[in-house]
């Protein structure tokens, strides 16, 4: 293939795609959403919304922090058979495995994300004394949305090519959070998050006007 060619190719497609043009929500409907947003939960009152659209200024300032999330992938787990002794074992696939997502925000002065995801990750356990007793998947799974967003000319997150949904989310862990003395750095926390499964929606650019 020619550069000509090639350039044509980009030019058809309306582009590369680029890394850092992304937004992530999560279901209002949820329990634990609902519990975030509550003052109890912390006040969170924007994380069920869109990053752009009408939110509140500590929910605005917890997703736009979220400088890194992957979109989800998937493998296959499989089993295998030999036909006769000395052949190579034949693989067939048995059910979908779906990856653990992770998480990724930068930390305001207030450490609003590490704040939302230490509530969370309580929520999960009821604790009685010195005993835990954990919570019904209810009233701690979140779907959550992942759009892969490009810039139309008037907006950064004109398109959305690409959405995720991911269903039934909770954070399993929350990475421990370096400080230290030295050259300043930004506070970053990361969370990682099981899930039940996933599934995609695909949405061609419009052409150009």
């Amino acid at each position: 293939m020619g550069v000509q060619a090639y350039i044509q190719a980009i030019s058809n497609g309306r582009g590369m795609a680029k890394s850092n043009l992304y937004s992530v929500y999560f279901d209002g409907a949820s329990k634990i959403i609902s519990y975030l947003s509550s003052e109890n939960g912390g006040g969170f009152g924007g994380l069920t919304s869109k990053v752009g659209g009408t939110i509140s200024r500590v929910g605005e300032r917890v997703l736009i922090m979220c400088d890194e999330v992957s979109l989800p992938g998937v493998q296959s787990n499989a089993s295998s058979v030999v036909r006769h002794p000395g052949a190579n074992p034949i693989y067939y696939p048995t059910n979908p495995l779906y990856t653990d997502l992770q998480l990724s925000f930068m930390c305001d002065s207030e450490m609003q994300a590490l704040k939302m995801l230490t509530r969370w990750h309580e929520k999960i356990y009821n604790k009685v004394g010195r005993s835990y007793q954990v919570q019904y998947p209810e009233e701690f799974e979140c779907d959550m949305y992942i759009e892969k967003n490009e810039r139309n000319r008037n907006s950064e997150v004109g398109y959305t090519p690409a959405k995720y949904t991911i269903y039934k989310a909770w954070p399993y862990s929350i990475d421990a959070v370096p400080l230290s003395y030295g050259s300043s750095q930004l506070v970053k926390v990361t969370a990682n998050f099981y899930y039940r499964n996933w599934e995609s929606r695909f949405t061609p650019i419009p052409a150009y006007t």
